[in-house]
């Protein structure tokens, strides 16, 4: 079990001068990190990145390990999905109860704050937190302690003030008692715990009310110059909680309010490595990767929305965040909101249950640029339907940038409005297509360049023919061959490879599927000759061969699409790819032809062919 948290043990030998000291801890501060580090790639090699060397070790204060990031991108994305890991290894490496606390380029190093006084504090018995944001400026309202945008920020800035005057300390006794006695509604409209502070912004209120007099009626309500209590006696008027949830200045009168949205705070975390830089352009995707960065240079206001869809694991989410990445390096300032069909259903939800619709409907419609991943979600909900169909107008009239995701095209998503179908129409519509051969390769490439594996080119290309369905689990032959290579403590090759990917059999040799031998079978089953299949006529008793030939080509070969339809009478990679989805639908759709296509499928695969 590990000891209460303190500083780990520095060296102990004696130095001169507090400098020479100072030294000496801040050596063994690195040391114990890079033995972190180490703990964190044995133990769970698919949550390490390569730039995690990158990151600067300040050194232990208080038990605390501060840690400062390249950029604040990346310091939210460690707080939010490696807070825990990070924690739970400097705890195995150290055997001491330490935590972690994440820094910005610009946040301040500091001790982690003091408890607050007894006098005010929210709970009998402080919480220990594990892993600490960096607060960098005052809170504002829209701000949090890191000093990022809130989506739903309370005003707060008034509350320090009426904390540690002994003349005040009846007052403080009430506000202790309005905080303990408050029960706070679970919601992200203004009922709900701030994430920045531990309190919600009905406890700050109550708070200021009763450490200010003048501020409070008899019941506790604003008064007017009458000395009558102007407060609604079943709760805030609609201007007051829409100031609490988006601050001073957000009443419902006002159409020139713009809320601080960031994309860093509800929102869905955006990982640092999916940038454009990272994602792997292949026949398949050159086009959705093209359409992608043209929205975020600000040129694409033609493809609004911009509509991707693809199967699961073929890129959509990459795309999604490179758009956010690059827009907001590009333009800092920008209003950016990106979160999943399922986190809008949840706050519209808790909106209707709070009674909080003019809230919720500012939130979303006053942002620049809105990103929805699986949109394909709305199917079969009629309300949430229609609540998008309002937002989508509304930001859509006013020229700002819509981005989504889903599993089919806007035809082929069932139970879908009509006019919401029109209207994801209305831009650019882009399929991203399965990775070819080539492309697999490049990706495996890429994600082992990322984690700061060393793998061999012929791992890689075994790893590309093995996988072909969708990133993901190129993913995750990846992470089981760094397991494996962990566990039997030897570098990575095509031994343990095929021994991590051929469930032990590390004897099984990939037969090797040659274009001639894809055009001898189909001619001899069809009946056609080469020249046939390499000619312009459009007969159906040429076509149908040609395009089995190119989808077994695409399905068992390492050809391009381009190589494909080179073979094929110099044919255009569209033609490659139009065909491939021809005789997949046929397969599905004709019972008949699926068992022809298998047939020739096992014959490509047995020895003989």
């Amino acid at each position: 079990m590990p000891s209460p948290s303190s500083d780990p043990p520095r060296p102990t030998a004696r130095t001169s001068s507090p400098a020479g000291r100072a030294t000496d801890a801040a050596s063994a501060d690195r040391q114990t990190w890079v033995e972190l580090l180490k703990h964190l790639r044995r133990t769970q090699p698919d949550l390490c990145r390569q730039w995690f060397e990158n990151l600067e070790c300040i050194g232990f204060s208080s038990g605390v390990l501060q840690v400062r990031a390249a950029t604040d991108v990346h310091r939210d994305y460690l707080q939010r999905s490696c807070g825990n890991a990070f924690a739970d290894a400097a705890r195995a490496v150290t055997g001491l109860l330490v935590s972690i606390r994440f820094l910005g380029p610009n946040d301040s190093v500091a001790a982690p704050p003091p408890p607050l006084p007894r006098a005010v504090s929210l709970t009998s018995a402080p919480v220990p937190v594990v892993v600490q944001a960096a607060p960098a400026t005052p809170v504002t309202a829209g701000q949090d302690s890191g000093g990022r945008g809130q989506s739903a920020s309370y005003p707060t800035s008034q509350n320090a003030s009426h904390n540690g005057s002994a003349g005040q300390s009846h007052q403080s006794h009430q506000a202790q008692q309005a905080l303990q006695s408050h029960q706070p509604h679970q919601s992200q409209f203004g009922q709900g715990t701030n994430p920045s502070h531990g309190q919600t912004a009905r406890q700050v209120d109550a708070a200021q009310q009763a450490s200010n007099p003048q501020r409070s009626g008899p019941t506790g309500g604003h008064q007017g110059s009458g000395g009558h209590d102007e407060s609604d006696s079943n709760g805030p008027t609609a201007s007051a909680v829409m100031a609490e949830l988006l601050g001073p200045g957000a009443g419902l009168a006002n159409p020139n309010y713009r809320p601080v949205l960031d994309v860093y705070t509800d929102g869905l975390t955006i990982n640092p490595d999916n940038s454009f830089e990272n994602f792997v352009v292949g026949p398949e995707t050159r086009f959705a990767h093209a359409a992608a960065l043209a929205v975020a240079n600000g040129a694409g206001a033609q493809y609004n929305p911009l509509f991707l869809h693809a199967a699961v694991g073929l890129g959509k989410t990459h795309l999604l965040q490179a758009i956010v990445l690059a827009t907001k390096a590009r333009k800092p300032d920008a209003v950016i909101y990106y979160t999943s069909c399922d986190g809008f259903m949840t706050q519209f939800m808790d909106a209707v249950q709070a009674g909080m619709m003019a809230q919720f409907r500012n939130k979303f419609r006053h942002v620049d640029m809105l990103l929805v991943d699986d949109i394909h979600f709305l199917t079969g909900r009629g309300r949430l339907q229609e609540e998008f169909f309002h937002t989508f107008n509304a930001l859509h009239q006013a020229g700002k940038q819509l981005v989504l995701s889903s599993d089919a095209s806007p035809d082929d998503i069932p139970d879908l409005e009509q006019r919401l179908v029109s209207r994801f129409n209305w831009g650019l519509v882009v399929k991203l297509e399965p990775p070819m051969f080539e492309t697999r390769e490049a990706i495996v490439k890429t994600k082992a360049r990322l984690r700061g594996v060393h793998l061999p080119e012929e791992v890689a290309s075994f790893i590309a023919r093995r996988i072909e369905s969708n990133i993901r689990e190129l993913e995750g032959a990846l992470t089981k061959l760094q397991v494996m290579a962990d566990v039997e403590r030897r570098e990575i090759d095509m031994p343990l490879a095929r021994m991590a990917l051929s469930d032990g059999d590390s004897n099984r040799i990939e037969p090797k599927v040659q274009m001639r031998s894809i055009i001898e079978l189909v001619t001899d089953y069809f009946g056609v000759t080469e020249p046939d299949l390499v000619s312009k006529r459009r007969h159906r008793s040429i076509t149908q061969p040609r395009q089995v030939c190119m989808f077994l080509a695409r399905h068992h070969t390492r050809f391009s699409l381009e190589e494909i339809g080179g073979h094929f009478g110099n044919r255009d990679h569209t033609t490659v790819m139009h065909a491939v989805k021809t005789i997949e639908d046929r397969c599905q759709t004709e019972e008949d032809f699926g068992k022809v296509v298998k047939q020739l499928e096992e014959r490509l695969k047995s020895p003989r062919g």
